[in-house]
Order: structure tokens, then C-alpha cells, then sequence
């Protein structure tokens, strides 16, 4: 492939600019001028004619808000090389005498190409297509870069794919934020070639997370400037799988996949005020389920044997809350240990303060919280109790349950300050007030899911039990 310095003179004379709306077959001396959109990364391929290796790029060009279409170019390693370092998606370009070709809507090939909208595809001629940065202003085109490539009346929410069985394997439309951002993994394909996989965690107004996996070098380059809670994408044909591990829907971006960032679209706006307020933390929704809680509304109960085969299973986000009572004792409450079980916490999640790695000062260290790795005024840093309990009935135990600050304080009538003065007699005694007791727990469980792997139980209250209550109310074991 020809690269071309100055002019639009070419070894066939002048060349005429045309825009990808007038593209005709019957054109020949060319040349057009548009931005890249999307690029795949070379692709290898072994010719049946020779058993020569050829290699081939697709991307997808654009130079006005109606106009799209697919270039495919075939060439050499080098040439591949080449090309893959000198352009990237947003780059602007001049193509000239490139071959026109009706698309072929009913080719397989055709299925794995970006949805466009011209009925016409280009492809490079061999000594003669010439590849070039346009020089010139770029104004123009970048505006064209946050422009969706489809209609975006047709994309889908989170919620509607993330157990939707009927689009396995199918490829659909979405307007997301980004959560996180994973960092790359790096390992050997079956041709012995290092491949790379980054996944990124995204989220909508309808559910907070949905896995999106990224095997392109190009998009994985771009990957590396989004924000978490900053950056929203139209994602443009990922396609759909379902992950075992997971037990849910993820997303993949293929051949096929144009990303929009940050679109110029109202439910991109709305979206990004979202990501401004939410709240991730499994605190914070725990909290908000304290906050109308009233332990005598909580008619279900379990034992621990019935407990843990609901915390094996994977939820839906909507389904993903429990909240039960269950007869028991503590078995673990070491609230007389040294040093007392008493942390800071942040005013905003309610995650436990540590160290940064590089300030080495005292903040929050969850990536979900607004005051992430921030150090914030005194008045919003808490002292609480960090007590983790199990608890016991005579079908098992439920390991490191977290007690609720005010389960604490309402058992004791002590806030977490003056506890810490208390003597580690005094703590002692306190704690056999309910060590060993029969109590009745009303735990709030958050479940699993496809982004929290690990469930987590809260004991938002307890109350004395009577014998005869547990008898009565005590579910019977079963055990298989």
C-alpha cells in the first residue's frame, strides 16, 4: 500500500474529493476525507490460493453525522504494522483511489463488519490505494466522534439482558457508565501470539453493574482514558454472552462493535448526573434498609442449614436483599478483646478508613465512594463498632456476621467513643449479657450477584428469646 505526502496527485493524475454520501461504484480517480470511528486490530488470515499470509483491517469511516461506511484492507505484516501505528480511532484520514463495492447483505462477512449506512463498502487496491493523515483542520470530524453510529432509540437498559436467555448470543445496543475500569491480563492464544483481555465494569440507571470484556488492542488503547463515574459509551452491536461463572449476562466487543464516548445524546446527560449521586456500597444500601427497618414486621424465619443454600445461589441486583429472622446464639462476640473492636469510618459509605499506598494518610479506599482516596474534614469521619459475630442453631453456624453499630448501642445504651474507655473487665461483662443466650436475630443478608461474589449478613437486631419461642417458631431441620 502506497502512503502519499503531499497533494492529491497520484501516479494516475488528479484525484477528485468526494464525500462518503456520493460514493458510486462507477467512480474511480478519488479521494475522500474522514474520520476513523472504528478500527479493528490486524487479523491474520491464510490465502487458499497460495498459502500465503495476508493481513486484514477493517475501519469503519465517517465525515458527517448521516455518512458512514467500511473500509477493509488487506495487506502485508509490515504494512499492518504500520498502519496500526500510525492511525487510531479518532485519527482523521484522506483514502484515495480506493475500490467501491456493493455490500452484500447476505454474506457471512458482512454479519462481522460494523452496521453502517452507506449500501457501498471500500476496499484498498494493491500499488495504487494510498492511506494518509489528512492535514488539515480536524474540528469538523472530532464533533463527529461523540455522535452515536445508530439510532439510540433501540438501545436496551442493563436490567432487560442481564438474565434475558432469548439474547445469548445476539448483539445489542447500549448507553452506559463506567464503573471500573480492570486492569489488563496478558496470555498466549492457540496460535502461540499474546493476546489481551481487559474487562470493564459498567453500570446504568437501572442496574450497577454489567461485565463488558475487550479483546482489541485499539479499544483496549482507548479503555485507558475513561473515568469511572465520569465517562459514558453508546456501545454500538457488543455482543452477548452468558457467563457460567457468573451466573449472568456479560457483554464483548467484537468486530462488529463501534464505541461512543461520551455522546452528545439527553440520556447520556442524565445518565452522567446519576453517576454524580449513586451509591454502590452494599453500606449504603444497607442503610437505607435501617432506616425504615421494624423488627417486628419480619415475620419469615430461617435456620442456618436453609441460610446457606440461598447464599450459594446468584441473584438478580433487584432480588438481591434479604431480610429474615433466625433463632440462635453468639458464639463469637469478642467485644472485650485488645485493642477494642472500634475503627473509623468514612462519613459518606461507611467503609472502614486505611492507609493509602502512596500518602500513607487515613481515607476511604472504596473505589465506589465519592470520597475515594481523599482526605476529608474531621466532622466526616466516624467512630464505630466493627464487631463481627457468629452465630449458632442446632443445624450450623453463620461465620462472621456484621453487628450494626446501633444493635450495640441499643443492647448497651454506649456509643463506640465511650465503649473504647470502658476497662476490659467491664467490656467482659458486658459481653455475657448476650454470649450464649438465646436471642431472636433479624439479619438483613445481602446475596450474591454478578458483581458481589461474596454475600454478606448483617444482624440489624436482637431481642431475648424465650424456649418456648424458638420451639414454636423454629423452622424443623431438614438435612439431605
Amino acid at each position: 500500500m502506497a502512503s502519499r505526502r503531499d497533494g492529491f496527485v497520484g501516479t494516475l493524475g488528479t484525484v477528485k474529493r468526494i464525500p462518503i454520501g456520493a460514493i458510486q461504484p462507477a467512480i474511480k480517480d478519488f479521494v475522500v476525507v474522514s474520520v476513523i470511528v472504528g478500527m479493528t486490530e490486524p487479523r491474520k488470515v491464510i490465502m487458499k490460493k497460495d498459502g500465503s499470509e495476508r493481513f486484514v483491517i477493517t475501519q469503519t469511516l465517517r465525515d458527517s453525522p448521516s455518512d458512514i461506511i467500511n473500509l477493509t484492507l488487506w495487506t502485508s505484516r509490515s504494512e499492518a504494522d504500520e498502519i496500526s501505528a500510525n492511525f487510531k480511532i479518532g485519527s482523521v484520514i484522506e483514502v484515495t483511489r480506493a475500490r467501491v463495492q456493493n455490500r452484500d447483505f447476505s454474506s457471512v462477512q458482512e454479519s462481522y463488519r460494523p452496521s453502517v449506512t452507506s449500501p457501498f463498502s471500500l476496499s484498498n487496491i494493491e500499488g495504487k490505494t494510498i492511506i494518509a493523515a489528512h492535514i488539515g483542520d480536524w474540528s469538523r470530524f472530532e464533533t463527529l466522534l461523540s455522535i452515536p453510529t445508530k439510532a439510540t432509540s433501540g438501545y436496551l437498559n442493563i436490567s432487560d439482558l442481564l438474565q434475558a436467555k432469548n439474547l445469548v448470543g445476539k448483539n445489542v445496543d447500549l448507553c452506559v457508565a463506567i464503573r471500573t475500569v480492570g486492569p489488563i491480563k496478558s496470555f498466549l492464544g492457540k496460535d502461540g501470539q499474546e493476546r489481551k483481555l481487559r474487562d470493564i465494569k459498567l453500570f446504568d440507571i437501572t442496574s450497577p453493574c454489567l461485565i463488558m470484556k475487550i479483546w482489541d488492542n485499539n479499544l483496549i488503547q482507548m479503555s485507558d482514558s475513561w473515568l469511572p463515574r465520569d465517562t459514558i459509551l453508546f456501545l454500538a452491536d457488543v455482543k452477548v454472552s452468558f457467563d457460567t461463572w457468573r451466573g449472568c449476562n456479560t457483554v464483548t466487543c467484537t468486530g462488529k462493535t463501534i464505541i461512543t464516548v461520551n455522546p452528545e445524546i439527553a440520556e447520556a446527560r442524565a445518565l452522567h448526573h446519576y453517576c454524580q449521586t449513586v451509591d454502590f456500597s452494599s453500606h449504603s444500601k444497607m442503610d437505607s434498609i435501617v432506616a425504615s427497618f421494624n423488627p417486628e414486621s419480619v415475620t419469615k424465619v430461617n435456620n442456618v442449614f436453609s441460610l446457606v443454600s440461598v447464599l450459594k445461589k446468584v441473584y438478580q441486583e433487584k432480588d438481591a436483599v434479604m431480610i429474615t429472622n433466625l433463632y440462635g446464639y453468639l458464639t463469637k462476640f469478642d467485644i472485650d478483646q485488645d485493642p477494642v473492636p472500634i475503627v473509623l469510618k468514612c462519613g459518606n459509605c461507611g467503609d472502614m478508613y486505611r492507609k493509602d499506598d502512596d500518602t500513607q494518610q487515613l481515607c476511604c479506599q472504596n473505589i465506589d465512594c465519592k470520597d475515594y482516596r481523599t482526605v476529608v474534614e474531621n466532622w466526616m469521619v466516624t467512630m464505630q463498632y466493627n464487631i463481627k459475630v457468629n452465630i449458632t442453631d442446632e443445624t450450623g453456624t453463620l461465620l462472621a456476621c456484621h453487628l450494626r453499630p446501633e444493635v450495640m448501642e441499643r443492647s448497651y445504651g454506649i456509643k463506640a467513643p465511650d465503649f473504647a474507655g470502658l476497662s476490659a473487665a467491664c467490656r467482659t461483662a458486658y459481653k455475657w449479657d448476650l454470649y450464649l443466650t438465646p436471642l431472636r436475630f433479624s439479619l438483613g443478608i445481602m446475596l450474591r450477584t454478578a458483581d458481589r461474589r461474596t454475600p454478606s449478613i448483617t444482624v440489624l437486631h436482637v431481642a431475648p428469646a424465650s424456649y418456648r419461642e424458638i420451639c414454636v417458631k423454629m423452622p424443623t431441620p431438614i438435612f439431605q
